[in-house]
């Protein structure tokens, strides 16, 4: 079993960017919980949420689909895209981050 955590700052300030940008092209409002869990995906920063519902944490509940994305660059300049998936019912799923190099995520920015 996979550890419940809380989102930590810097992964809630990404997830309120990447809303953001979203809420200026769509009119869904999408809802999310301050439980996650960190994915396996060598250190890259991938999380779902967890909700609490006799799902095991780190497992996705049914079909997702991806409603927006962003782009930056860690600090060690290597490029990272993250991108968040939601259910049907408009709650927050995961976050999935690619950093290029598939190197571990060394920081999140401040700014975007």
């Amino acid at each position: 079993m996979r550890k419940i955590r809380p989102i930590t700052t810097d992964e809630l300030r990404l997830l309120n960017q990447i809303l953001k940008n979203v809420y200026q092209s769509r009119k869904d409002r999408f809802f999310y919980v301050y439980e996650v869990v960190t994915l396996n995906d060598g250190g890259m920063g991938s999380f779902c949420f967890y909700y609490n519902n006799g799902v095991d944490p780190g497992k996705l509940e049914d079909k997702v689909y991806a409603i927006g994305e962003i782009e930056f660059f860690d600090i060690d300049n290597v490029g990272c895209l993250a991108t968040l998936y939601v259910y049907n019912d408009n709650r927050v799923a995961e976050f999935d981050i690619w950093k290029y190099d598939f190197s571990q995520l060394k920081q999140i920015p401040k700014y975007f």
